[in-house]
């Protein structure tokens, strides 16, 4: 049978080339009540988990059930797998070995090595016969709509920078695979801990291969530079782990060592080992002080809430998320928004001059501060110097040197 959270297509189904149309931070509100939100995201307070608005089946929790699937399940199972999760693993596969044969550009500047370009350019050119691979006959269709969010999922090929947003649009890929009920239940828990832990390798291929830059960076304040929903997913894991793996383990270097190929978490710590130099309390300091948290539980539950505000309701990532017929809005594409922003919800001009990663400006006309640890005692943040991370505790110093 198939999953709950799988199949979303109407009957007569029409597809598009997806486009962005979210252009002001009035439109966000449109976005958290959309069926694309409820469909990526899961809206628990407007949607229960499968109900039908309008007429139309909304609904697929497809981040949230991810988490679910993933809770307790460390490693990577072996194959054989389900002929989907094959067909996605090949893909990757594919567009590793377009790496191979793309070489970085010898003697180029520090970051931003052009070889990406032509990478990418690859991937644009052989993407869509790749997807129609994947497609189960009869959706062939869909090519048109899944495309764009492959394209985008391994960095812009104009500032060749790679972030959270790019991260994102794979995500809405294999969602909308499961919107075109190409997954079964037994598939939920191998998408994160095969499929995705194969695009978070090549992703990270890619990026030091060609040397991109940060698409946004909070510095020593931020979760990753690159990467949010492998810390989400990865934290699921680690939940009633059988190897007692607690949260104590960030900061031990043996622990990280042992567990990176297990855990989507700890191969994410053990990646910031090495594109960053320096003392870990230093350099990742929110990783540091999340090691003082009690549960995987806890840090689980709050990733979610820092997801929704750094990366799924933040503008200047959410502004270039594509929206089509398989994750719908009801907005204008975002060149007539901007020029015809009836103010939907209230909000400021379009942020469509201003780097894709600045701080949009708030009501005030101070800068968006950055969202709180879920996980703070906001009482205590208010206290603290402006120096410690507002979620750190007081009896959490750096190690001794």
């Amino acid at each position: 049978s198939r999953s709950s959270i799988s199949g979303m297509a109407e009957a007569e189904e029409a597809f598009e080339v997806p486009v962005a149309r979210i252009a002001t931070p009035g439109h966000i509100e449109v976005f958290r009540t959309s069926q694309a939100c409820a469909k990526l995201r899961g809206c628990p307070f407007l949607f229960s988990f499968t109900v039908r608005l309008a007429h139309i089946h909304v609904g697929p929790r497809f981040i949230i059930a991810l988490n679910t699937a993933a809770k307790g399940k460390l490693g990577t199972p072996d194959p054989p797998h389900s002929p989907i999760i094959t067909k996605l693993v090949a893909l990757l596969d594919r567009l590793d070995g377009l790496v191979d044969e793309t070489p970085a550009v010898q003697g180029s500047s520090r970051f931003g090595n052009p070889a990406f370009k032509t990478w990418h350019g690859k991937l644009s050119e052989h993407g869509s016969a790749m997807i129609a691979e994947v497609l189960a006959p009869g959706k062939a269709g869909a090519v048109i709509e899944l495309t764009p969010y492959l394209l985008d999922a391994f960095g812009n090929a104009t500032r060749i920078d790679y972030g959270s947003g790019h991260e994102l649009a794979f995500v809405a890929f294999l969602c909308c695979l499961g919107l075109l009920d190409a997954y079964s239940e037994s598939d939920m828990a191998p998408l994160v801990t095969v499929v995705f832990k194969r695009y978070l390798n090549l992703a990270r291929r890619v990026q030091m291969t060609y040397k991109q830059e940060p698409a946004g960076s909070h510095g020593v304040w931020g979760l990753d530079d690159h990467q949010f929903l492998c810390y989400y997913w990865g934290a699921a894991q680690l939940v009633d782990n059988p190897a007692e793996v607690t949260p104590a383990d960030i900061t031990v270097e043996a622990s990280v060592r042992d567990y990176r190929e297990q855990s989507l978490f700890f191969g994410a710590v053990a990646h910031i080992g090495v594109v960053k130099r320096g003392p870990f309390h230093e350099h990742s300091r929110f990783l540091y002080d999340m090691s003082a948290v009690t549960s995987w539980n806890k840090i689980n539950s709050g990733l979610l809430k820092m997801f929704d505000a750094e990366v799924l309701y933040k503008i200047p990532v959410i502004q270039h998320f594509l929206f089509g017929t398989l994750l719908p809005l009801p907005l204008p594409p975002r060149s007539h928004a901007v020029a015809n922003d009836s103010g939907a919800g209230g909000g400021q001009p379009a942020l469509m001059g201003q780097a894709p990663w600045a701080n949009p400006p708030n009501a005030d006309g101070g800068g968006m501060p950055a969202a709180a640890a879920p996980w703070a005692n906001r009482g205590a943040a208010a206290a603290m110097p402006p120096t410690a991370a507002p979620w750190a505790k007081k009896n959490h110093p750096p190690p001794p040197s």
